[in-house]
């Protein structure tokens, strides 16, 4: 089933449905062997004008290709050949030009399968890049559920990335298809944008071999074609190859019941030039009663004047109700029995039934196209809409208004403003239509539906969208959306300018600002300059602008106040104030939530995850990750062949799921997640995937002993983010490729990052760079510098306890505790390490130390040690904590202190522990019933202590001990 996304609007459905075939559909054989022959073209072109069978020929063909054959018309796949019996064609017709190849060109062998449609109907509503890219991704997914959904959770992100990155995305999941996919896009000639145009050439040029498109367009696109074509990836069809030859005119007749005398036949072709359209009309006029040797007379003059002949022809043999029905319903693009009714009964004041009047229309062949199987939306062919709407404008103009104000009554009520503001703006009633675009405009811009928004601006009157400070709003929310950031002044200095001359209440709309409030206007003028000082990454300017906008919009301003709370908690965050982004990124995920804004919501939930690891609540982390996660799989579920790709739009939660599952020593887990976090952030081009990424992947390379693969990760990853020019990523990537040389023993390494890096003991502190520094306090103490050391990590303590983030304190405790065994300072280090373990058990960390390698580990031992003889039960929870920890790390032993004093045999952990409750003063009974053991077994642990320490009593086996660092 397609994603809810897909199910938006009725209409999109509609347009995404291949056109039933035709009832009665001629056999045009060589064409359809043509087409099979381009199996392996990526671009399959027909371009004719308007009327020439273009989209009953594609679906033609691939009836044929299924197997399925025009059924309607009696014949099989295999029958869809010219039948001998026909004349042969009439040698005065033009000779087609196909540039299809012929069957035996010298092709690769194409997959034998025939394709699936993905369909696409477009209208000029496309023009839009965003809306053009969505809707198409939306057919993919209608013929393969779930192709396209990384692509398109990056286009409705609220700050999607380029089109290539989104392309790249696409063409990711194209090369996973699990057969051949005919991309059809019907209609191209509508498409305008240049940035659509270059982003298709791109995708043609990249599709892989499962995947093709077909392009069906009255006029050339403008793609290249000349590099495809003599690329041999080009197949084309153009008007000569599908005007009807005589022996298809005569078919043509007789499929529509009618017999012609040869001569007949011969002069209306000719007459024609085969053009299917105007073959139609005449089919029409003949079978309601015209004389075919008159009519075929009065064909001369152009196509055109031909297609007005007999349209004209055939309307004025239609009973009036109908007429009426046919010139009022042809202001729709898309017409179904709901909107006719509401168009046509309130222009009578009774009740109409158009379903059975499309019925109608539709057996009569009266040019009414069904556009779905379920012959639920249609549209008129484009000749005869052309004709009709020229008829109501001259027969009734004061008429056409009222038409459009009702169909965009009946689309706003239905849910789709974007086509209600299309009709609004048609009729000439601009305030309705400003009202509307007010009203609806912001969701469509955080779809990134900003071309469409920009052209509706651009329709209305200037003066009126000066006046309004609502559409100023509008106007402003487009340029921040788009990146236009000092084109953002422009209509805020409107709204100020309106705010100046508005006297009263700001709590009550004036004249001027109706239907807003003072404050309202203010609010959210305030709003938007949060979003692009956000936008900017300007983080002290984003919190105050943003906290002074929260504080006076209203809360029913449900959608910016999303937007508005996700720029505050971005910013906080990295500020350091973490009780104001829990607070601002919980709203944001709310509101997201209830404005039906998702994505908002996705993002917001994706950043509470990290900072709750900062914080140190690492469980809280997993399930808020995990929510960002879900709530992407409602939002785009994943079908076969697809169950188990990773969720679209939920990448940095899965790396961030994947740190969390690290620390806790679930490796394969972290190794599962960082994979498909990577993948997205790859197709996505995510800077801050591809950086976390590899920090979490190098991590548990070194921790599964890959030193070589940990550095290769790490230096790529470097490279990447110089490549960036942002000179903090870089600064990032740098700290942590220190950090990793340290961890592997290349102290000089680490020291040439320390000589490039240059960071200042008394430096200012920042929570941005506090990875720098907790690397430069690693480096002291493996310089055996640990004075340096334990000075700046009491700053980096001082910052992480006032900004509340338990996770930081828990690594400068335990890295604390390092310095000070260092420094020689046994007690100070041993209450360190159990500073940190108090905070670290709750939350099960076990890497955070583990990753400190021997120097930890000799510490954690030394501090079992002296926690073995107590009975307590938080002593005896905090030794079972110290034993899984102990568990994580290698199990090579750990060095002496002194290699000069080093044991020939080390003592084992139960010798360790015997040898701790020795020194904590307690008797071999006292031992026995500690550790639940015989009194003979404490004294043979005791005699393998003497004898592996060289010694002969307790006393000098506390001495040696404390030499050797054994205990403290």
């Amino acid at each position: 089933m397609p994603s809810p996304l897909l199910m938006a609007t009725p209409l999109l459905v509609a347009k995404l449905s291949p056109p039933p075939m035709p009832a009665a559909v001629i056999d045009r054989g060589p064409l359809l062997v043509r087409l099979s022959a381009a199996a392996e073209a990526r671009l399959l072109l027909i371009v004719a004008p308007a009327g020439f069978g273009k989209t009953t020929l594609l679906t033609s063909w691939l009836a044929w290709e299924s197997g399925v054959g025009s059924q309607e018309s009696g014949h099989p796949a295999h029958d869809l050949l010219p039948d001998p019996r026909l004349p042969t064609p009439d040698s005065r017709l033009p000779t087609p030009d196909s540039r299809l190849p012929t069957p035996d060109s010298r092709l690769p062998t194409p997959d034998p399968r025939p394709p699936t449609p993905a369909w696409l109907s477009l209208d000029a509503r496309d023009n839009d890049p965003t809306r053009f890219w969505v809707a198409l991704l939306a057919a993919l997914s209608r013929a393969f559920p779930g192709i396209g959904d990384h692509a398109r959770s990056m286009l409705q992100s609220p700050q999607p990335p380029a089109l290539d990155v989104v392309i790249g995305a696409l063409l990711d999941d194209l090369a996973g298809l699990p057969g051949p996919c005919l991309l059809v896009l019907d209609d191209y000639h509508v498409i305008a944008d240049p940035d659509i145009h270059v982003g298709l050439a791109t995708l043609i040029e990249h599709l892989p071999p499962l995947a093709r498109l077909a392009i069906l367009s009255r006029s050339e696109p403008p793609l290249p074609l000349a590099r495809l074509r003599v690329g041999g990836h080009l197949a084309e069809l153009r008007a000569a190859d599908l005007r009807f030859s005589q022996a298809e005119t005569a078919a043509f007749l007789h499929a529509h019941g009618l017999a012609l005398v040869p001569d007949d036949v011969a002069e209306l072709a000719a007459r024609t030039e085969g053009w299917p359209g105007a073959l139609q009309l005449a089919v029409l006029s003949l079978r309601e009663g015209g004389i075919p040797r008159q009519m075929i007379a009065a064909f001369a003059g152009s196509n055109r004047h031909l297609v007005d002949y007999l349209a004209e022809e055939v309307l004025a043999r239609q009973p009036a109700a109908r007429r009426r029905f046919l010139m009022a319903t042809s202001i729709l693009d898309m017409l179904c029995a709901e909107i006719c009714d509401a168009i046509l009964r309130q222009s009578d004041g009774t009740p109409h039934t158009s379903e059975q009047t499309l019925d109608e229309l539709e057996r009569a062949g009266l040019f009414l196209l069904p556009l779905d199987q379920e012959r639920r939306w249609y549209r008129y062919h484009a000749l005869f809409a052309e004709f009709l709407r020229a008829r109501l404008r001259r027969e009734e103009p004061q008429l056409e208004p009222q038409l459009h104000r009702r169909a965009a009554a009946w689309y706003a009520a239905a849910g789709m403003p974007a086509e209600a503001v299309g009709h609004l703006l048609a009729a000439g009633d601009f305030e309705q239509a400003a009202a509307l675009i007010e009203q609806e405009g912001r969701p469509l811009l955080l779809r990134s539906e900003v071309a469409t928004v920009l052209g509706w601006l651009r329709t209305l009157p200037e003066d009126l969208a000066r006046a309004r400070p609502g559409l100023c709003l509008i106007d402003a929310w487009a340029q921040a959306v788009s990146g236009q950031f000092d084109a953002v002044e422009t209509p805020l200095g409107r709204v100020a300018q309106i705010l100046a001359a508005s006297d009263g209440d700001p709590d009550t709309p004036t004249p001027l600002t109706a239907p807003f409030t003072p404050r309202n206007l203010r609010s959210e003028s305030l709003a938007i300059r949060a979003t692009v000082s956000g936008l900017r990454r300007d983080a002290a300017q984003t919190v105050d602008l943003a906290s002074a906008a929260l504080a006076e919009l209203p809360g029913d301003s449900v959608i910016v106040r999303g937007v508005v709370a996700l720029m505050l908690g971005s910013s906080a965050y990295i500020s350091g104030d973490m009780a104001s982004a829990e607070i601002a990124l919980g709203e944001a995920a709310r509101a997201g939530q209830v404005a039906d804004l998702p994505i908002i919501a996705i993002f917001a939930l994706r950043q509470l995850g990290e900072l709750y690891g900062r914080i140190g609540q690492l469980h809280r982390a997993a399930r808020t990750y995990q929510e960002a996660i879900n709530l992407g799989a409602r939002l785009y579920p994943a079908s076969d062949p697809l169950v188990g790709r990773p969720v679209p739009v939920a990448g940095t939660a899965y790396i961030g799921l994947g740190l969390l599952r690290y620390e806790w020593n679930e490796l394969d887990a972290a190794e599962s997640l960082f994979a498909d976090g990577m993948r997205l952030g790859r197709q996505g081009a995510n800077v801050e995937i591809l950086m976390m990424g590899p920090i979490g992947v190098a991590r548990l390379q070194r921790a599964r002993g890959e030193a070589a693969a940990a550095r290769s990760t790490i230096a790529e990853a470097m490279a990447f983010a110089r490549s960036t020019g942002v000179s903090r990523l870089a600064d990032w990537l740098g700290a942590e490729q220190a950090r990793l040389a340290l961890t592997l023993g290349d102290l000089a390494d680490a020291a040439a990052w320390d000589q490039g890096r240059r960071l200042m003991l008394d430096g200012p502190l920042s929570y941005l760079e506090e990875i720098d520094y907790l690397a430069l306090a690693q480096l002291r103490l493996a310089q055996e510098r640990p004075a340096e050391a334990r000075h700046l990590l009491g700053r980096l303590r001082a910052l992480a306890e006032a900004e509340g983030r338990r996770g930081s304190l828990i690594e400068i405790e335990a890295l604390g505790a390092l310095a000070a065994a260092g420094a020689g300072d046994g007690p100070a280090a041993r209450a360190a390490l159990l500073r940190a373990l108090a905070l670290a058990e709750p939350e099960g960390y076990l890497r955070s130390f583990a990753d400190m390698g021997e120097p930890m580990r000799a510490l954690l031992s030394d501090c079992r040690l002296a926690l073995a003889p107590r009975a307590d039960a938080a002593s005896r929870r905090t030794l079972a904590y110290l034993d899984r920890i102990l568990a994580v790390l290698p199990s090579s032993p750990a060095p002496a202190r002194s290699p000069a004093d080093a044991l020939v045999e080390p003592l084992t952990p139960r010798e360790l522990e015997v040898l701790a409750l020795v020194a904590a003063g307690l008797s071999n009974h006292d031992i026995a019933d500690r550790l639940i053991v015989g009194i003979s077994t404490v004294k043979k642990h005791i005699n393998n202590i003497y004898g592996k320490l060289d010694v002969l009593s307790r006393t000098q086996a506390l001495k040696r001990a404390r030499e050797l660092g054994l205990i403290v």
